[in-house]
């Protein structure tokens, strides 16, 4: 059995024992974090499963694995253990810091050897421990200098190439905004049936198609709903009651609900859908830490949970914010309300927070008729231009094209 750390012990136990815990836990903590190398095995199966049963668990451990924890004593008593009344944020965030000073310690210790050896000056041997701190406080910091240059201006240059396919699949829009790139935050708002859902459904598919992970947490609407619309988009085919009652067994539409079925199917787990009331940030980020999306999609906002339960203004604020976050190596993408003037009703720090802000401008629409005018109007986009860009709502068909 390896050397187990007690702290790392109890916030298994908590993991275990209660369904809430590990949604908290992973807000600070990710098995990397881990010394006890038995229980960085365990948190990675229970985040890729959400599995809590000991016994489960036990099947999917390796045996060398399961030895080292204790066997399956050992996890039942973890399951049963007293925790006092101990906090599982508390233990999360003690875990963490013990492994931030881990890593600085052994960069010390690294730096020393190569001063040792005449590697490197005293100077550059603090400065790399100085960076190692940085990055410790903050584990999304990456630190650049001057003899960097020609590696940024390379991820600069890989970037601009990647936009295209990258993004909504809107060729003048994805130039204008960038594509959907790692490190931003991207708002799409309009009115109630503008089409947001649908146009966040277009970027999943544009980007799995491209080889990107994707996670979709719907608040809004079921699972099998938002399936309908990702079928009738791949498929070009109307999913609509209406049409369903119509050509129930028509056999061209059929043919075209299970070929946009077999695309789906094509992009095997890299299109994740996920059904969730009133997601917060915990759960969102317990979703990246499990499938590690290169997008993250949340439909949308103003449905994400409370964490103020009091003052509607801060909660999406505060909401917005926790979206920016986890924009740390992918891009995050939601739907938002908007006031009769085009803008959030509750509070100005989505605005503030996001990288780009595109509203859908509907006003266009004619009563009976599918295809609807609409304009994309990229009111924000850090680091580049603004404008708009015309395009034509194909609502029967899930669709978004660009007009030229």
């Amino acid at each position: 059995m390896n050397s187990h750390d007690p702290i790392e012990r109890v916030l298994i136990a908590h993991i275990l024992q209660d369904s809430n815990a590990l949604k908290l836990a992973t807000q600070f903590v990710s098995p990397a974090d881990l010394r006890t190398s038995s229980y960085a095995k365990l948190l990675q199966i229970v985040i890729a499963t959400g599995v809590r049963d000991v016994s489960v668990i036990a099947s999917k451990l390796p045996g060398d694995t399961l030895t080292q924890i204790g066997g399956v004593a050992e996890l039942y008593a973890l399951s049963t253990m007293r925790l006092n009344g101990s906090s599982v944020v508390e233990i999360a965030e003690t875990v963490k810091a013990n492994a931030d000073r881990r890593r600085v310690a052994v960069s010390m210790r690294n730096a020393a050897d190569d001063v040792e050896r005449g590697e490197i000056s005293i100077g550059q041997g603090i400065q790399r421990v100085l960076d190692s701190s940085s990055k410790a406080v903050n584990q999304g910091a990456v630190v650049y200098t001057a003899e960097d240059s020609d590696e940024l201006m390379e991820q600069y240059f890989a970037r601009l190439k990647e936009s295209n396919a990258s993004g909504f699949g809107l060729v003048k829009l994805d130039r204008m905004i960038g594509g959907l790139s790692a490190g931003r935050f991207v708002i799409l708002s309009g009115f109630p049936g503008s089409g947001k859902t649908t146009l966040m459904v277009q970027a999943a598919v544009n980007m799995a198609r491209a080889g990107k992970k994707v996670v979709f947490v719907s608040a809004e609407m079921r699972g099998s709903d938002l399936f309908a619309i990702v079928v009738s988009h791949l498929g070009q085919v109307d999913m609509s009651p209406e049409a369903h009652i119509k050509a129930a067994e028509h056999n061209e539409r059929l043919a075209k609900i299970r070929a946009g079925k077999e695309a789906f199917e094509s992009f095997k787990s890299r299109f994740v859908i996920v059904e969730a009331q009133s997601p917060d940030i915990a759960l969102l980020n317990l979703q990246c830490q499990r499938h590690s999306p290169d997008l993250l999609i949340c439909d949308y906002l103003q449905l994400m949970a409370s964490p103020n339960k009091a003052n509607r203004e801060q909660d999406v604020s505060t909401n917005a914010q926790g979206l920016k976050s986890l924009a740390v190596g992918r891009a995050v993408l939601t739907g938002s309300q908007v006031n009769r003037e085009g803008k959030i009703r509750e509070s100005d720090g989505p605005w503030h927070h996001c990288d780009c802000w595109i509203h859908i401008d509907n006003s266009k629409e004619t009563p009976g008729n599918p295809d609807v005018p609409i304009v994309l109007e990229v009111r924000k986009n850090r680091g580049g231009g603004l404008g708009n860009v015309d395009g034509l709502f194909r609502k029967r068909l899930a669709t978004f094209a660009s007009s030229y």
